[in-house]
């Protein structure tokens, strides 16, 4: 079953990529990719990166740099091409193209076939080692602040949540700290951050913020080690023996669970449990 459900994932994968190959002038939306490959809206960009070790995007622009190149080769006008990998102006395309290659149109007609071989398709990547456990991951009800950010530190959002906590006087009622990243930056349009700073308060729902609630079940777990900016790579590792495992995703959002306050603690023993929920139906 294990090697059964990952063949499926990585097939799936690859017809995504096909899919991308055929529509560059029209590319798919990201919820038409998902299901095609079998993954809820918050873990295909990152199952996809983990099986062919680029985003989306990057797939979207080698492959229309590879058809540039083909049409160069056979002396395309460039307008033409432009089109069929989908710009609407041959300037629009150039400056594309020169990012990606390094050359203008012109340039590259004479090197097209060099060019191409810079473009192959990267070799499926191997996951960093990654200690991980099945548990069961219990219900919570978490006050939150929903950010959408450009990258960079999130402590000021959490720093205003704890204020908050603190004019309320609910410090003695806080019983855990979590975060719950909502989309992967590498892969949103405009690089910005969509992510719920999280704490879990006993007692009465705290004043002027909402709250959000994970339906807990049956998870598998890891542990980071380091500073906050270091988690996406774990995740990443975690992703990978998703598909090595074979194991089926729930439609919820990783949850992030920091065990240590970074001002009690140096950045690189701070711990973070990361869990992703699996499917209760999927063995």
């Amino acid at each position: 079953m294990k090697t059964e459900t990952e063949a499926r994932y990585r097939a799936r994968v690859d017809e995504a990529v096909r899919l991308l190959s055929t529509r560059l002038a029209d590319p798919p939306p990201a919820d038409e990719l998902a299901r095609l490959v079998g993954a809820s809206r918050y873990h295909f960009q990152r199952l996809y990166r983990a099986a062919t070790g680029e985003s989306v995007l990057e797939t979207l622009n080698r492959l229309r740099a590879v058809r540039a190149l083909e049409l160069l080769e056979r002396s395309v006008p460039v307008t033409e091409i432009a089109a069929e990998v989908g710009y609407e102006t041959s300037q629009a395309f150039a400056r594309a193209f020169r990012g990606w290659t390094g050359a203008s149109p012109s340039e590259a007609r004479e090197i097209a076939a060099d060019l191409k071989r810079r473009f192959a398709r990267p070799d499926r990547p191997e996951g960093a080692a990654v200690e991980i456990e099945i548990t069961r991951l219990a219900p919570l009800t978490l006050t939150i602040i929903h950010t959408r950010q450009p990258i960079g530190p999130l402590n000021p959002v959490y720093e205003a949540l704890f204020a908050t906590v603190a004019e309320q006087g609910r410090l003695e009622d806080v019983r855990g700290i979590y975060g719950v990243p909502l989309n992967d930056p590498a892969f949103d349009p405009e690089g910005l951050v969509e992510h719920l700073a999280a704490i879990e308060l006993g007692g009465e729902k705290l004043a002027g913020h909402a709250q959000h609630d994970i339906a807990g079940g049956r998870a598998v777990r890891t542990r980071h080690t380091g500073p906050f900016e270091a988690l996406p790579g774990t995740e990443t590792a975690l992703y990978h023996r998703v598909l090595e495992e074979g194991w089926i995703l729930a439609d919820a959002p990783p949850l992030h669970h920091h065990l240590d306050e970074p001002d009690d603690v140096p950045a690189e023993d701070l711990r973070t449990d990361i869990y992703l929920t699996l499917r209760e139906d999927a063995s």
